[in-house]
C-alpha cells in the first residue's frame, strides 16, 4: 500500500468512524455529535468496527442523549449502559484473579483489553472488550483454572480447545455482562505461520498500575508487534484495533520501532506489523517511520494491495467473507513458512467450532470457498 498519496475524501459517516477509533478519543461529551441523517448507518457501521461503546457515548448523559435522532436513542443509551457495566465488572473480575493467582504463586499477564483501555482511553468504557485475556504458562494452567472455579467460573468445551487452540474460555455462572475470561497457555497455534516467543514476554514482562491494581503485560516492542498482528490475523481489519496500533505507535515513537520491528520479524509477523502501521498512519498520520520489511512475493503484494485498501477497510471491518479473510491473512504470512499448500490445507480448520466440528464435506467445500476467494482477490486491483 502507499500511504504518501493523498488520501481520498471521506464521507461524514466514515470521517466519524475514524474520529471514534483514534486513540485518546473523549467521547461526544467534548466533540460534535455526527449529523442526524449519519446515525442509523452508524449504527451498524460502528458495530462492524467494534466502535458501538465509543458510539454510544452520545448518550453519556440526558441532554446528549435528547439531540439523539429517534430510533437510535435508545439502542445507545442501552448500549452506553452496558460498555458502563462490562467496563467496571472486568476492572473488578480482573483484579479478584490476580489477587488468586498470585496466592499461588501463578505468573499471569494481561493482554489487550484493559490494559488498552486505561492506557489509551480517558474513559475505558469507551473501549470495551468482550472478555478479559489472561496468559498463563501452560504448566499453570489447571492451577489457573481452580483459581477461576472458585471465583464462580465454569469452562467451555474445554477439550475442544484444549485440544485445538491456544486458549480455553471461562463464562461467569452469573452471566453477567463482560464476564467471560480467555485463558491463554499461548497467543497463536502450534502449528501457525507466525510464533511469538511468550516464554520470554514473562521474563521480561512489565508493570503497570490500572484500577485492578499492578499487573503485568508483555514487553512494550511485543505487544506492539502482537497486538499489530492481532489486528489483522483474522483476515480483516476493524478500525477499533487499528486505533489500539495507532496508540501504541504513539507511544512507542521512532526509538521504539526498531525493536518492534525485531520481534516481529523473529514472529515471522513482520507484514503484519508493516500492514498495520500503514492502516494506522493512513487514518491518523503521526509522522513515525517503521523499518522496511523488504518487497512483497509478486502474488502476496497483488493480494496485500487489494485485501488491505484503506476504503474497504472502512467499508467492511469485520463484515468480510470467511474464505476471502483466510486469503487476506495469508497474503501477509511469511512466505517461507506459509506456502500456498499451506493456505488450502489448514484454512478449512478455521470453520471448526465446539458446536460444527470438521467432516470431509465440510472441509472440501471450505478449501473450494478458499480458492474462489484467492482467484476473485488475485484479479482486483487495488483503488
Amino acid at each position: 500500500m502507499d500511504t504518501a498519496n493523498p488520501r481520498p475524501a471521506r464521507s461524514p459517516l466514515d470521517e466519524t468512524l475514524v474520529r471514534m477509533a483514534r486513540p485518546g478519543f473523549h467521547g461526544f461529551r467534548e466533540e460534535p455529535l455526527p449529523p442526524d441523517d449519519a446515525w442509523h448507518g452508524l449504527l451498524h457501521a460502528a458495530s462492524a468496527h467494534g466502535l458501538l461503546p465509543a458510539l454510544a457515548s452520545g448518550a453519556a448523559d440526558p441532554a446528549l442523549a435528547a439531540r439523539l435522532p429517534e430510533g437510535v436513542r435508545d439502542p445507545l443509551v442501552r448500549a452506553r449502559s452496558e460498555a458502563i457495566a462490562a467496563d467496571r465488572v472486568q476492572a473488578y473480575m480482573l483484579g479478584d484473579l490476580l489477587d488468586g493467582f498470585a496466592r499461588r504463586g501463578i505468573p499471569a499477564l494481561l493482554l489487550k483489553g484493559q490494559s488498552l483501555a486505561e492506557r489509551l482511553f480517558p474513559d475505558p468504557a469507551l473501549r470495551v472488550s468482550r472478555d478479559v485475556d489472561l496468559l498463563v504458562p501452560r504448566e499453570a494452567l489447571d492451577e489457573a483454572g481452580d483459581v477461576l472455579a472458585a471465583q464462580d467460573f465454569e469452562p467451555h468445551a474445554q477439550s475442544f480447545y484444549r485440544a485445538r487452540h491456544f486458549h480455553e474460555r471461562w463464562l461467569h455462572r452469573g452471566r453477567v455482562v463482560g464476564g467471560c475470561v480467555e485463558l491463554h497457555w499461548d497467543v497463536t497455534l502450534p502449528r501457525a505461520a507466525v510464533r511469538f516467543d511468550v516464554a520470554r514476554w514473562f521474563e521480561q514482562a512489565r508493570a503497570i498500575d490500572l484500577r485492578a491494581g499492578r499487573v503485568a503485560i508483555p514487553p512494550a516492542a511485543d505487544e506492539l508487534a502482537y497486538v499489530a498482528w492481532h489486528a489483522l490475523a483474522g483476515g480483516r481489519a476493524r478500525l477499533r484495533d487499528l486505533g489500539d496500533v495507532a496508540g501504541l505507535l504513539r507511544d512507542a515513537g521512532d526509538a521504539g520501532l526498531p525493536a518492534a520491528a525485531e520481534q516481529a520479524r523473529a514472529a515471522g509477523a513482520s507484514r503484519f506489523l508493516a500492514t498495520a502501521f500503514e492502516l494506522a498512519e493512513s487514518f491518523w498520520p503521526s509522522g513515525v517511520r517503521l523499518p522496511e520489511t523488504g518487497p512483497d512475493p509478486r502474488l502476496r503484494g497483488t493480494l496485500r494491495r487489494v485485501a488491505w485498501n484503506p476504503s474497504d477497510v472502512i467499508a467492511h471491518g469485520s463484515d468480510v467473507w470467511w474464505a476471502a479473510r483466510q486469503v487476506a491473512r495469508w497474503s501477509l504470512e511469511p512466505p517461507e513458512r506459509s506456502g500456498i499448500v499451506r493456505l488450502l490445507r489448514e484454512a478449512p480448520l478455521e470453520g471448526e467450532t465446539p458446536n460444527a466440528p470438521s467432516t470431509l464435506g465440510s472441509r472440501l467445500r471450505r478449501r473450494a470457498a478458499v480458492v474462489a476467494a484467492l482467484a476473485f482477490l488475485a484479479s482486483r486491483r487495488a483503488s
